[in-house]
């Protein structure tokens, strides 16, 4: 349980735009709903995709982190791969490689959601399909526990929604995908 109350918690603050300086995302409203997205790269060619060369060389990653942002009318996808495995987690801005880091390895014996491929979530995706993806995945599976986050006093966070599923949180606002995180199970009396 504490390991899904701090997922919520990375989730609630990489929706509101307080991870890693990034300045707050503009909202999700229902004008921005129908659009498409448009990569660094197809905007102003600085950016290679460099996902394909991490897999041939690495293989999918063992957890995975996806956020969606409006950056002056273009969404931008930011993720981060994580191989646990191998002690690295590599941050992607539409595909690019941002940096990598050095990270302690998981108590032996941890459950990696390799059934999640990163790939099948894009922004802006509905809802349903979103959960779509996560149910295939799992083979049917799947049981969903969905927090809503409808505040007055924090009116940014109207609509906003938290699904939570096997070994992965999925972010909505308005019913658009703009947040997937997975993550692994350590063993009993792991660190």
């Amino acid at each position: 349980m504490r390991r899904t109350a701090t997922v919520i918690l990375a989730v609630v603050v990489a929706l509101a735009g307080c991870g890693r300086g990034n300045k707050s995302p503009s909202p999700v409203s229902e004008e921005t709903t129908t659009a498409t997205t448009t990569t660094i790269s197809e905007s102003s060619g600085d950016v290679t995709d460099e996902r394909p060369e991490l897999l041939a060389m690495l293989g999918p990653p063992d957890t995975f982190a996806i956020a969606f942002s409006d950056v002056d009318g273009t969404w931008t996808r930011y993720e981060t791969w994580t191989y646990h495995e191998l002690g690295t987690s590599i941050d992607l801005v539409d595909g690019g490689i941002a940096w990598d880091v050095e990270i302690a390895m998981p108590a032996d014996g941890a459950l990696y959601p390799l059934w999640y491929d990163p790939a099948d979530f894009t922004a802006l995706m509905p809802r349903d399909e979103a959960l779509a993806v996560v149910t295939k995945a799992t083979n049917e599976t799947s049981e969903f526990e969905s927090i809503r986050l409808d505040d007055p006093d924090a009116p940014e966070y109207d609509g906003a929604e938290f699904v939570v599923g096997d070994q992965i949180v999925l972010g909505f606002a308005l019913d658009r995908l703009v947040y997937v995180e997975t993550y692994y199970l350590e063993p009993e009396g792991g660190s």
